[in-house]
């Protein structure tokens, strides 16, 4: 690994009273929760953004087909 170094060349000095301070907490909010399963936002977000997409889509399917 290359070593980071000051704009006067001289290495950066690494701080090792970082090394052991970071802990992974688990994240604050909780996702919503559907009876006892948990339902992730992120699938929600992607069935939103594909109902979006569709709906886009067809619209276009649409108006091509009332133009002819």
């Amino acid at each position: 690994m290359a070593s980071l170094r000051n704009n006067d060349g001289t290495p950066l000095a690494t701080p090792v009273e970082a090394s052991g301070t970071f802990t992974i907490m688990p994240p604050a909010a909780e996702p919503p929760s559907v009876g006892d399963s948990t339902v992730p936002t992120t699938l929600l977000a992607a069935l939103s953004v594909l109902v979006v997409l569709l709906l886009g889509s067809g619209g276009l399917l649409l108006r091509r087909r009332s133009k002819i």
